[in-house]
Parts: structure tokens; C-alpha cells; sequence
């Protein structure tokens, strides 16, 4: 890696969002409430697009507690459940395996697996299996999102789920069943 490259990540990890309003801010402009400096946060908010991702997740997060029947589960690393290999059936022969991790929340287990993306080993393939009480149901979804990428699966009949060409960095990894959201975050992808 060329060292100005090195240098450039290593800058944009430690300066991240740096000048970004505060996540509060952007909460009272999202509800309405913020009347100082409104307009130089809207200014910025329309050409920075980690401040878009921000509100998005924050809609996203306020769609679903409105909904009273569905539990936000916040999922907790399992250190003694960590798998060897890659549970989903979407792992691919020959990838690399570069993490694998087991979380609970409530009644759900969701094990997720990393690997190297076959077609570019600088991306990953997010792979994971959630599994409970319930089997998910038609309209389970899994949602990775991150600083530049933003991707919705749909969960199969038997909980699988897989997000490929994944670039390196920090996700939340959100997966909305039938009566519950089970949260991982942060979810790094290295």
C-alpha cells in the first residue's frame, strides 16, 4: 500500500465525521426541534452523506419503535458459541475465512461470518444464520449499514442471509423478523 494511501485511511478513521453536527443535532433537526443554526446544519446535511446515512438509520430506528409489537433486541458477542467455520450455506469454497462470531439476543442466536469477497479480496462477504424459538417468517430482512454502503437482504425460510462486495470498515447489522430487530453493533468488518 502506497504510504500517502496508508496515511490518507488512517486520517479518515481517526477524523471520521469530524466536522459533523453532533449526533443530538441531527436528531432535533430530524424531529423539527432545532431552531439554532438550522439552516448551516441543513447546508450540511445535503452534501455529506454520513450525516444522510445518520438520519436515514434514525428514520429507520423510529419506523420500527413505532411499531408496538416489534422488540429491539440488542445483541451481545457470545465468546464460548465463536464457530470455526462458516455456518451459512453462503460461504463459497476456497474464500479466506477472516472472522466468524456468535451473538445472542434473547431467544436468538445469529452467527456471522466473514470472508473474502471471491471476485476482490480488498471486499468481504458478510454472511450470517439466525436462529430461535420461531423459524423467521416471508418477511424477514437483514440490514448492513455503514459509512459508504447500505444494503438490504431478505432472510430465507431457514435464516440465512449474505451481503457481498462489503468494503473494510464499521456496520451496524439490523435483523427484522417477524415480532422482534436484533441489532449488532458495531459489526467490524476487517
Amino acid at each position: 500500500m502506497d504510504p500517502d494511501e496508508a496515511l490518507d485511511r488512517a486520517l479518515t478513521r481517526q477524523l471520521y465525521r469530524f466536522a459533523c453536527p453532533e449526533p443530538h443535532v441531527l436528531g432535533e433537526l430530524h424531529l423539527g426541534v432545532l431552531e439554532e443554526g438550522r439552516e448551516q446544519v441543513e447546508a450540511h446535511v445535503r452534501n455529506c452523506p454520513r450525516c444522510q446515512e445518520e438520519l436515514a438509520a434514525l428514520e429507520r430506528f423510529l419506523r420500527t419503535r413505532d411499531q408496538p409489537d416489534l422488540r429491539v433486541l440488542v445483541a451481545q458477542w457470545v465468546p464460548q458459541l465463536q464457530v470455526a467455520e462458516p455456518a451459512p450455506a453462503y460461504a463459497v469454497r476456497g474464500t479466506v475465512q477472516l472472522a466468524s462470531a456468535t451473538y445472542q439476543a434473547g431467544e436468538f442466536t445469529l452467527s456471522v461470518s466473514i470472508t473474502e469477497d471471491p471476485q476482490n479480496p480488498s471486499l468481504r462477504t458478510v454472511a450470517g444464520i439466525v436462529s430461535g424459538e420461531a423459524e423467521p417468517g416471508g418477511q424477514a430482512r437483514a440490514r448492513l449499514v455503514g459509512p459508504t454502503y447500505h444494503e438490504e437482504e431478505a432472510v430465507d425460510t431457514v435464516g440465512q442471509f449474505a451481503f457481498d462486495r462489503v468494503p473494510a470498515g464499521r456496520y451496524t447489522l439490523e435483523v427484522e423478523l417477524e415480532d422482534a430487530l436484533v441489532q449488532v453493533s458495531p459489526l467490524e468488518v476487517a
